[in-house]
Parts: structure tokens; sequence; C-alpha cells
């Protein structure tokens, strides 16, 4: 029963979430509800858990670009109909506080992403992301503000 409960809770916020999604950003991706399921019987919703791009992620993205990070999750993503992951950072003009000059990491815990990141999120299929996290607010707010104008 715990379990029941603890789902319905999930299935009403999700339905509430995509619902306010879909009517405030229609004009953007050019859907509404009944065009997302003109065409089809069912949707295809894919979700994904932290994305990561600061520390030793970062040096790759400097040094590879970001299609070395996402690798073939372009082929899982092209296939929802919406995809949703968590940032796991601001977006920001900072430059990491983390990655140190000799490609060295940090232990500290203060994450900024480059601004390239919203791009490649983009241009991976990954429709949104979710900024409720104990890492969006590493920058202040003048970070947050940046990553809501980046996105």
């Amino acid at each position: 029963m715990k379990y029941y409960s603890k789902a319905l809770i999930f299935a009403a916020i999700l339905l509430a979430f995509l619902s306010v999604f879909i009517l405030t950003k229609s004009k953007d991706l050019n859907v509404t509800a009944e065009t997302l399921f003109e065409q089809k019987d069912s949707i295809t919703l894919v979700f994904t858990g932290d994305m990561m791009f600061d520390r030793g992620v970062r040096k790759t993205i400097n040094a590879k670009g970001f299609d070395a990070v996402f690798g073939d999750s372009k082929k899982i993503f092209s296939n929802g109909d919406l995809v949703i992951a968590n940032l796991e950072g601001p977006i920001t003009s900072y430059p990491s506080r983390i990655l140190m000059p000799d490609g060295s990491t940090s232990k500290e815990l203060n994450f900024t992403f480059p601004s390239g990141t919203a791009k490649a999120l983009k241009d991976h299929d990954v429709d949104i992301v979710n900024l409720a996290n104990n890492h969006t607010a590493n920058q202040g707010q003048e970070g947050l503000k940046q990553t809501r104008a980046y996105l």
C-alpha cells in the first residue's frame, strides 16, 4: 500500500508537470497535448539521472567536445517523445573551480558547467532539465540566473 501511494503521488506530479510544460512550452516546441498523442497511441518518456559537466567530464569536453561525453545517448534520446534529465549544476560563464589548469580535479563540490552545455543538451535531444537539486545554487543567484538564460 505504501508503494502504491508513492507511485500514485509520483504519477500525479508527473502528469501535472507535463501538463504545465505542454501548456507553457507548446509555442516553442510546436506541440500540444493533442498533437503529442495525435499520431500515436502512446508516448515514450525517457528519464535520465544526474548530468554532470564539470570535474573530469569537463576535461573531456575541453579536449574532445560534448559529443565525446554524450556518446551513444542520442540514439536512445532520439527514440523518446520527451527526454527529461537532472542537470546536476549551474550553466555559467565562470571557469571551473574543480578542474585545475594541470588537468587534475579538486575534491570541492562547487560545480559550474560550460556555457555550451544548454546547446549540447538540445543537440542531443534533451527536452527538459530539472534544476531542483543540491548543486543548482553552487554559483549563487547569479549562477541560477545565468543557467536560466542559457536554457
